[in-house]
């Protein structure tokens, strides 16, 4: 079995693998994989490669049903996904399942060319209330699947499943039932009521249409065990859906960290570390942050936060928590200096310096008592790493990730059978966006970048690649130029999604990002991208991709040998 396991990864194009790992998850990155399993089925088919041609049809048939599973009030997608799985099943030497029938019957009642203008201005004011009305009212008139698939959007990003229940409840027909099955149980889902959700995913089993959909579910269900303390069935579920899916890599990491105990490993490292934030009027917040940081396990930590010219209660704040900590220092400026240059006067104090570990945290952020423990761990299991990342949640709707490890995007990484792109220029992959985390990231990975908001360095390697870039100022970007930095040194960066930690700079879709700040970000990345030319993108792609695919394959090799799933 262990040799069946490797065999069909290694088989699988390199240019299809790499895009299994950067994601196996997330309806927009599962179709771009069929997509790509897909020609590369059609390529395997002309030079009469009839095996592999099927492994690769199989993966783009399972990867369109399990987009659509995730976000299956988008009936575009279902459009799709009815358009790629006519031009498979045959060639596949299948007929149209139910499945794929039912979706060909509701596909055309999708239409996001409406006018939004009503809508949109009721989420500007925050009335997610109203806006969900003026949903269902909409669709009672135009009977237009959109309206129903932007309350679904609403569940996640505004923490309101109550919104999507109601919806579902007052619009319900028979035509549309099994989808709407679906969304009830995610809605139940959203609203952590576990034994509910279980039971509604379990009855899917006996439908004849929603029983395809059962394997993308598998993991979800096995989060929920987990969440509820129960690892046994949490591993039963993780197994069932290897065998069904072993071609994803999110269950394979997931196994792996379960059964090496890599889920809840903790570390304590000798030494000390700096606990280093900055902050500009945002004395609310800075407190709840503060008020977090005061309940964690800090051994041998000492706080450093440098106000940053606030005008407003941030002083009054800060000489509360100076009381109250073992070791915690201000850092008072007269002028607003920027988040890359704080982040380097911080580093650059003789106290700081002393120190073996460096932490940054923005000043907006809610951590779980564990927080440094289990990002030491991160160096426990990667020695070599740069820096160590978390898991980033909403704080309004923790379900919503707003970071997990960032990769570049797929054509970037020198993986035989890629495409090259006409223009090479830095991306991310933005995978963890894409749906509701449902545990698929919760794994340790090493990766392109982390989330610069709870990251820790060893002090050494952080003065080796050297201070923040300021052409950063005044923020967004300078914590993902250093992580490409690290690369160039071979430091690769590691994501710790065991540990999770809220963020409160809330995103709900991005309504509430102004204009100003969108500017500076484009502008920003546009920078980052002419810093990189494709000398320095290839060298590091090369070196990622290197380190991507050896950790894989050694957690596979692993998870072969030592679970029980039978292929």
């Amino acid at each position: 079995m262990e040799s069946d396991w490797l065999t069909l990864w290694n088989e699988i194009p390199a240019h299809v693998r790499v895009r299994l790992l950067i994601g196996s998850t997330g309806s927009t990155q599962l179709f771009h994989i069929a997509e790509t399993a897909l020609r590369s089925a059609s390529e395997c088919i002309e030079l009469q490669k009839l095996d592999l041609a099927q492994i690769l049809l199989n993966l783009t048939y399972t990867c369109m049903i399990d987009a659509w599973a995730e976000s299956p009030a988008n009936l575009g997608l279902a459009s799709q996904v009815v358009n790629v799985c006519s031009r498979v099943v045959p060639l596949m030497g299948k007929t149209p399942t139910p499945f794929v029938q039912y979706l060909a019957s509701i596909g055309g009642c999708y239409n996001p060319d409406v006018d939004k203008q009503y809508y949109s201005r009721t989420l500007q004011k925050n009335n997610i209330g109203k806006a969900a009305a003026y949903c269902s009212k909409q669709f009672t008139n135009t009977s237009n699947f959109f309206w129903l698939d932007k309350v679904h959007e609403l569940a996640l990003q505004d923490n309101r499943p109550d919104l999507l229940k109601a919806f579902l409840s007052d619009n319900v027909t028979s035509e549309f039932e099994p989808m709407f099955r679906l969304l009830q149980a995610e809605a139940t889902y959203l609203a952590h009521e576990y034994s509910q959700a279980e039971a509604l995913y379990k009855a899917m089993e006996e439908d004849s249409i929603l029983v395809e959909c059962i394997p993308a579910f598998l993991p979800r269900r096995a989060e929920m065990f987990y969440r509820q303390g129960d690892r046994e069935r949490c591993m039963e579920m993780l197994r069932k859906a290897a065998q069904e899916r072993p071609l994803s890599g999110h269950i394979i990491y997931r196994l792996y960290d379960m059964l090496t105990g890599a889920d809840t490993a903790f570390a304590t490292p000798a030494g000390s570390t700096a606990i280093l934030l900055y902050t500009y009027n945002k004395a609310d917040v800075l407190d709840k942050t503060l008020k977090s940081l005061h309940a964690t396990d800090l051994p041998g930590s000492r706080v450093f936060v440098l106000d940053n010219a606030s005008t407003d209660e941030t002083d009054a704040v800060l000489r509360k928590y100076s009381t109250l900590f073992d070791d915690f220092n201000i850092v008072p400026l007269r002028v607003n200096i920027g988040a890359p240059a704080a982040r380097n006067w911080l580093m650059s104090l003789p106290e700081v310096q002393e120190c073996d570990y460096i932490a940054y945290l923005d000043d907006d952020v809610l951590l779980p008592e564990d927080w440094l423990g289990r990002l030491y761990a991160g160096f426990e299991r990667y020695p070599d790493a740069g820096v160590v990342g978390a898991r980033i949640a909403d704080a309004l709707s923790p379900d919503a990730l707003q970071a997990a490890g960032f990769h570049l995007i797929a054509p970037l990484y020198p993986a035989p059978g890629n495409t090259p792109l006409d223009e090479p220029l830095f991306d991310l992959a933005s995978v963890h966006s894409q749906s509701a985390d449902s545990g698929q990231f919760r794994m340790m990975q090493p990766c392109t970048t982390v989330m610069g908001c709870c990251h820790l360095f060893k002090a050494e390697t952080l003065n080796d690649v050297g201070h923040f870039d300021i052409q950063f100022n005044p923020t967004q970007f300078d914590d993902v130029d250093h992580d490409l930095r690290l690369s160039l040194l071979e430091k690769t960066p590691v994501y710790q999604g065991h540990v999770r930690v809220k963020h409160m700079s809330t995103l709900q879709g991005g309504r509430f990002v102004t204009s100003s700040k969108l500017g500076n970000s484009a502008a920003n990345k546009y920078k980052l991208q002419i810093k990189y030319p494709v000398q320095k993108l290839s060298k590091l792609a090369s070196f990622q991709y290197s380190v991507l695919e050896n950790d894989f394959f050694e957690k596979l090799e692993y998870v072969a040998g030592a679970s029980s799933v039978s292929l």
